[in-house]
């Protein structure tokens, strides 16, 4: 599933998608989805709710020049996480790493912004 999002306000909720990429420009996104890849780029605006993955190797790739990303995962116990993070005037918080049978990859790119990822 991909989605451009310039300005505006979308609801994306109750799917199940393989990848999702995401190119934004303004507005607010909120997402209740379940993927193993997710892919989002924001310049400017907000971006929150949760997401699910499956216990499969997955990856979450954030890029952001200005705006806010604050999301929940929901992930299977034996799903492992590696992260890795650059920031440059701004914030990140991403849940820390931890071993599993499959992992999940979170990667962030701030550059002015705000990340805010938390597990369940």
């Amino acid at each position: 599933l991909e989605l451009n999002v310039d300005g505006g306000k979308a609801t994306i909720e109750g799917l199940k998608v393989d990848s999702l990429k995401t190119d934004m420009s303004g507005g607010l996104l909120r997402l209740d989805v379940t993927t193993r890849e997710c892919e989002l780029r924001i310049d400017g605006g907000k971006v929150d709710g949760k997401l699910s993955y499956p216990l499969t190797e997955s990856s979450l790739s954030l890029t952001v020049d200005g705006g806010m990303i604050d999301l929940l995962l929901s992930l299977p116990k034996d799903l492992g996480i590696v992260t890795s993070s650059s920031t440059d005037l701004g914030l990140t918080s991403i849940p820390r790493p931890r071993p599993g049978k499959m992992n999940l990859t979170i990667s962030t790119k701030v550059n002015g912004g705000l990340v805010r990822i938390k597990g369940d």
